[in-house]
């Protein structure tokens, strides 16, 4: 049940492939919807921003970097910040910013370190909190952390073996939510499954640089969109406000058919992330037929699933806020007011709507699935955080980028003749083992591993694997290095090529450098 082939990326040259939804709806349910999203996103931004203490003017007495639920204190109070909500808000955040909202830095910074406290508490993982069982959302992006965690680990110079040895376990466990029809939202619970936990979790484990993949249910594969079609379906006779719609148009969607919370209503982030996994899919490509972009068949699937995707976006279609909920009879706001959720909901929604897409997460490289699944487990290392400074950065045309700020002093200047260069080495090893610098200097052997330099390891930890030296260096030289590793047995192990080259400084008042560095 694949939705196209090679649909449209930035540069418009693709083909098109024949649709499941090809019979959908092109009947606009709002004919200003792009008027009104120009306006509506701006407004989502900064109702976010009113919602993050300490700042925010709908949360008072909120700490700094926490995100607030909602500004409701009664019927519901939703005066509290969820880990997972706050989380994907920040999502949202961290794509804006790296697509040019510079001033969103602060706020990033600041959640960061209140994460650093509030996620050391224990707390339930399930995506709704009234139900128990496997979580189909929990596990798929526990199965992106892992992979994530892996790539991190290797750019830090680590290694993560836990995350290696349990995400493919991860992803085999996550294959029994598939029926062959839709896909369980929870293994256990005692409901039909059917559920927007499982849109949701295809929405945010989409990998831009990814295929349709089955396995990791991207939003373009045919599990996704055949699970979509069920999931949406489910409530389409459940409410009054989807009366009298025809069946390949867009409807409000809710949680699950079985929901009684608050009379059991839509959502605005449910219907958004239908949307949203619409807007993925038509970025991506699955096979099944194939046409020319140019044609009028692809033109024609484009603008259906489009149509149909944006026919979500309509019942958004108000006066700028968005609750928590939507009544089911007559589309009035209902539940917690300005629920910072659905703002975020709306802003992915918008983004994807217009091709601007997420950074990669590595699915690529993770989508083989063991043939048997092993129940196993595996203890990992843990530090607690403690963030003293954060880098320089700011933006260009073409994202955030590290910048330098020069100032004149009309003083008069001293180059030193020598510099003193601390050489960080981030570097997994083993008891016993010893790290070595040497170059083609003689103050690094060179080349003689018996004379090189041996790095301190006085900082290590297994959350920051870091060795280091310190060596005086005439300023200006320019020299090629390579770190060695000396092993108990006494073999040298030297580092990939290329060799790595430096010059020291030979600036007005430089005495001292630092260069960092991750094993090859």
């Amino acid at each position: 049940m694949a939705l196209f082939s090679e649909i449209p990326t930035h540069d418009g040259i693709c083909s098109l492939g024949l649709t499941a939804f090809a019979a959908v709806s092109i009947q606009p349910r709002q004919s200003s919807l792009n008027t009104w999203i120009s306006s509506e996103v701006r407004y989502a931004r900064q109702a976010i921003l009113n919602n993050i203490g300490s700042s925010g003017v709908w949360v008072p007495g909120a700490r700094t970097g926490v995100v607030v639920a909602s500004p409701s204190t009664d019927n519901p109070n939703y005066f509290y910040t969820w880990t997972r909500d706050s989380s994907l808000v920040l999502k949202t955040l961290v794509d804006l910013f790296r697509n040019g909202d510079t001033s969103l830095l602060p706020i990033i910074e600041e959640w960061i370190f209140s994460q650093a406290r509030i996620q050391g508490v224990t707390n339930p993982s399930d995506l709704w909190e009234e139900v128990s069982g496997s979580s189909f959302f929990t596990l798929a992006v526990q199965h992106r952390a892992l992979v994530e965690g892996s790539a991190f680990a290797q750019s830090v110079g680590a290694t993560c073996p836990y995350c290696d040895s349990q995400a493919p376990q991860v992803l085999c466990l996550l294959q029994h939510f598939w029926t062959g029809s839709y896909v369980l939202a929870n293994l256990g619970g005692g409901r039909t499954g059917k559920d927007t936990n499982t849109l949701l979790g295809s929405v945010h484990t989409f990998d831009p640089q990814a295929g349709c993949d089955d396995s990791t249910f991207q939003p373009c594969s045919p599990r996704a969109l055949a699970n979509h079609k069920v999931v949406v379906d489910a409530f389409r006779s459940l409410y009054g406000i989807n009366s009298g719609i025809d069946s390949g148009a867009a409807v409000a969607v809710g949680r699950y058919p079985e929901d009684s919370y608050y009379n059991g209503n839509p959502w605005f982030l449910c219907t958004l992330t239908a949307a949203e996994q619409l807007y993925d899919a038509l970025y991506h490509s699955a096979a099944m037929g194939t046409f020319s972009s140019s044609s009028a068949t692809y033109s024609s699937i484009v603008s259906a699933v489009k149509t149909y995707a944006d026919g979500f976006q309509a019942y958004t279609h108000l006066n700028g806020s968005m609750a928590e909920q939507l009544s089911k009879s007559d589309g009035s706001q209902a539940s917690a007011r300005d629920l910072t959720w659905s703002y975020a909901a709306l802003l992915t929604a918008n983004n994807r709507r217009n091709a601007v897409m997420p950074a990669a997460w590595g699915e690529q490289s993770a989508t083989s699935v063991p043939a048997v699944c092993i129940a196993t487990s595996a203890s990992g290392t843990y530090c607690s955080v403690t963030i003293s400074t954060w880098p320089a950065i700011s933006t260009k045309s073409g994202g955030p980028t590290t910048t330098t700020t020069t100032t004149t002093i009309n003083t008069p200047c001293t180059i030193s003749t020598a510099v003193a260069v601390t050489f960080d080495l981030r570097a997994t090893t083993a008891w016993g083992e010893e790290i070595k610098l040497v170059g083609s200097t003689t103050q690094l052997g060179t080349w003689t591993p018996d004379k090189g330099v041996s790095l301190n390891a006085d900082k290590y930890s297994s959350c920051d694997p870091l060795w280091s030296t310190t060596v005086t260096l005439p300023a200006g030289q320019i020299f090629e290095y390579k770190f060695i590793r000396v092993k108990t047995v006494g073999t040298v192990q030297w580092e990939s090529d290329p060799n790595r080259d430096y010059a020291v400084p030979a600036a007005c008042g430089t005495t001292t450098a630092v260069q960092v560095d991750i094993w090859r």
